[in-house]
């Protein structure tokens, strides 16, 4: 979570493209298809010792193909040559209406609240709403025109649930946060706005790429994140006359071990067949959990995406608008899950402005931007 400040121009950095990454990926990538390519010499081998060549059935060889299609997808996207190395920052889709979550979630600007500048699009969505203005009823009917039930998924709540709030009047809603700070709002809020919004659940697992138990720190504002900060960092104020120059040492953060779940578990354990709406604003976490999520595909479960992306990593061939890691993730969930992107907050990206980044030489990127479902049968 992220209150939305005044872009700020971060530094340009320099260097060269990371070969050893790229061959890396390249290696993983043959590695991939070697193995995909024996599992069919043995199948075929399986059926020709037999005198039986139907052992590699028609569904087998689909299944293979995909795989290895997904497979280049992947290292295409990253590496930027065989797909748009825009595409991370392109809004294909197009949204007839769309609705400012701050608007309906805050409508009062008196009040103090930390959701962000984020969209969703009424195109789809189950319900009628009213944002302050009048009722918006495009989205409130399925093409057969009957009424749908509504789910909600709030992944990254902090103290402030007024995102899944918004819902509770037509949706279930599920906030999900394991920092302790979120533990403790609860503990403390949960008789209150159960009385007040007894559709609202709260669950303190995180958005995961496994089921289990995972490692992460701690972070600003009380929350827990993947990012760990480097301990030794380069101290440019206090060099020698020979340019070299002393080391500053930053404290080890806290850790915590932090249970959590993948998509495709959290919705078989709340027992729902479909997510209309997903917020995801993990510190990080988002990678592993929509990687796994495109990889079982449990994503086409998934109407509306809005997240927050958080990176430190970008192209130089193509400058701060293409991220390769964003970018083979936008991909996937077009070609995957049928997911593309129909908006983006308008800075394209944000550094952080805190000066503890730049001590430790790092420079931490937000980017704002939602998905809508555009393809409906696989």
């Amino acid at each position: 979570m992220h209150r939305i400040m005044t872009p700020q121009r971060g530094k340009k950095t320099s260097g060269k493209v990371p070969a050893l990454v790229l061959l890396f990926l390249l290696i993983v990538a043959l590695l991939g298809y070697l193995s995909l390519m024996n599992q069919i010499h043995t199948k075929i081998s399986s059926g020709s010792s037999t005198n039986d060549h139907s052992a590699l059935s028609s569904s087998e060889i689909h299944q293979l193909r995909e795989r290895i299609h997904y497979l280049e997808t992947k290292v295409d996207s990253y590496l930027a040559y065989a797909s748009d190395p825009f595409m991370s920052m392109k809004t294909p889709a197009t949204c007839e209406e769309t609705i400012a979550i701050k608007k309906i979630a805050c409508p009062d600007p008196s009040k103090p609240c930390e959701l962000d500048t984020s969209l969703i699009c009424m195109d789809d969505f189950p319900f009628l709403i009213d944002d302050g203005t009048s009722a918006r009823s495009v989205g409130a009917k399925t093409r057969k025109g009957k009424m749908r039930n509504c789910v909600v998924y709030d992944f990254g709540i902090r103290e402030s649930p007024e995102y899944g709030l918004a819902f509770t009047q037509q949706c279930d809603v599920v906030g999900f946060d394991p920092s302790p700070i979120s533990k403790e709002w609860w503990r403390k809020s949960q008789e209150s706005i159960q009385k007040e919004h007894p559709t609202y659940k709260f669950w303190d697992v995180g958005a995961g790429g496994i089921d289990g138990e995972i490692v992460l720190r701690e972070y600003n504002w009380g929350q827990v994140s993947i990012i760990e900060f480097p301990m030794r960092v380069i101290n440019t104020t206090n060099c020698n006359e020979s340019g070299n120059c002393k080391f500053h040492f930053h404290d080890r953060q806290k850790t915590f071990k932090i249970p959590v779940r993948t998509l495709k578990t959290i919705m078989k354990e709340l027992n729902h067949d479909r997510v209309h709406l997903l917020k995801l604003d993990v510190e990080g976490s988002e990678y592993a959990f929509l990687e796994k999520a495109i990889d079982d595909l449990s994503c086409r479960m998934i109407d509306q995406l809005s997240l927050e992306w958080h990176h430190y990593d970008y192209d130089i061939r193509y400058g701060v608008t293409s991220n390769p890691q964003i970018n083979v993730l936008v991909a996937l969930l077009k070609e995957r899950c049928g997911l593309e992107q129909y908006w983006i907050h308008e800075s394209r990206g944000w550094p952080s402005n805190e000066k503890l980044y730049s001590d430790m030489g790092m420079t931490l990127y937000y980017t704002l931007s939602s998905f809508k479902r555009t393809k409906w049968k696989f």
